[in-house]
C-alpha cells in the first residue's frame, strides 16, 4: 500500500469511527434520559399517592383553608404545602388503638382541646396556616392559644357544620366547648367521660424544603403526649420541587371538600414533569 492508500483508509476510519461515536454517545444519552425519567415518575408518583391516601382517608382539611372574603391581600385556599388529620383507621404499632386516638378510648378526636392541635401555638406548629406569611404569630387573646387559623380571631367556629365567623370555612377553629361557641354552657367534657380534652387534631403535613429540592412528610409519633411530638421524612428528591394545593370553593351539591394536588418536579436528566390529583377529602374512609 502506498502511503496516500493508508491516509485514505485512516480518514476514512475516522469519520466511520466519528459518526460511531456520536450515534453511541446519542444512544447513551437518550438512555439516561429514559432512566431518569423513570426514577423521576417513580417518586413522583410515589409522593403523590401519599399525598393523595393521606387526603382521601382524613376527616378534616386543616390546610389550605377556605378563602376569607374579609382578607382581600391574603388567598387562603391556594397553599405551597398541604396538611390534613391523621386518617382515624391507621394503627402503625397495631395495638388496638387508632394511633390519632390520644387518650385510646377507642374514639378519635372526639374531645378537641382548645388549642385544637395540642402543639403549643396558634395552628399548626411551624407552619403558616393562613398564607400570609408569618407562623405561629401571637394569638392575641387572654385565654392561650386559641387562633387555630392564625387569622387573628379565637373561639370562632364550634363543630356545627356552620360558617358561624363568616369566613369561607365550616368548624375550623373550634372553641374548648365543642358544641357551642365560647363555652357559654360551662361544659368541656365533650364526650362525657368525666375529662376534658382528651382528644386533639393530628396533622400530617406535607411541604417543600427551603433550598426547593425536597418534598417532605411530617406524620405524628406514635404515641405523642403532645401535638409538637411528630417526625418529618422525605418523600421525593429532584433539582426542583413545586408543590401547588387549591381547596376548591364547595358548591351546593358537594359533598365534601375537594382539593386539587399539583407537583411540579424538574431534573437535568429527565426535564420538567407534571403530575395533578383532584382528591375528595374522606372519600376513602
Amino acid at each position: 500500500m502506498t502511503l496516500i492508500e493508508v491516509i485514505l483508509t485512516l480518514a476514512i476510519l475516522t469519520i466511520l469511527l466519528a459518526g460511531l461515536g456520536g450515534l453511541v454517545g446519542g444512544a447513551l444519552s437518550q438512555w439516561r434520559y429514559g432512566q431518569g425519567r423513570s426514577e423521576l415518575l417513580y417518586q413522583g408518583n410515589f409522593a403523590m399517592e401519599r399525598m393523595v391516601e393521606a387526603t382521601s382517608r382524613s376527616r378534616r382539611l386543616l390546610v389550605p383553608l377556605a378563602d376569607n372574603p374579609a382578607t382581600v391581600a391574603v388567598v387562603e385556599n391556594e397553599r405551597e404545602l398541604l396538611a390534613v388529620t391523621l386518617d382515624p383507621g391507621l394503627d402503625r404499632d397495631a395495638d388496638g388503638f387508632a394511633d390519632a386516638d390520644n387518650d385510646k378510648d377507642g374514639l378519635v378526636d372526639e374531645d378537641i382541646p382548645t388549642d385544637n392541635t395540642n402543639d403549643g401555638v396558634p395552628g399548626i406548629v411551624g407552619i403558616d396556616d393562613d398564607g400570609d406569611g408569618n407562623v405561629d404569630e401571637d394569638p392575641g387573646g387572654a385565654d392561650g392559644f386559641t387562633d387555630n387559623d392564625e387569622d387573628g380571631v379565637v373561639r370562632e367556629d364550634c363543630i356545627d357544620g356552620i360558617d358561624n365567623d363568616g369566613d369561607g370555612t365550616i368548624d375550623e377553629d373550634i372553641p374548648k366547648d365543642n358544641d357551642e361557641l365560647g363555652g357559654n354552657d360551662g361544659d368541656f367534657d365533650n364526650d362525657g367521660d368525666g375529662l376534658e380534652s382528651e382528644d386533639w387534631l393530628d396533622p400530617v403535613v406535607f411541604f417543600v424544603s427551603a433550598d426547593g429540592t425536597t418534598l417532605m412528610e411530617r406524620m405524628p409519633t406514635l404515641n405523642p403526649v403532645t401535638g409538637a411530638d411528630y417526625a418529618e421524612r422525605p418523600i421525593l428528591q429532584a433539582q426542583l420541587v413545586e408543590l401547588e394545593v387549591e381547596r376548591l370553593p364547595a358548591g351546593p351539591d358537594d359533598r365534601g371538600v375537594l382539593v386539587e394536588i399539583t407537583l411540579l418536579l424538574h431534573d437535568a436528566e429527565a426535564g420538567d414533569l407534571t403530575l395533578q390529583s383532584l382528591v375528595r377529602v374522606g372519600k376513602g374512609e
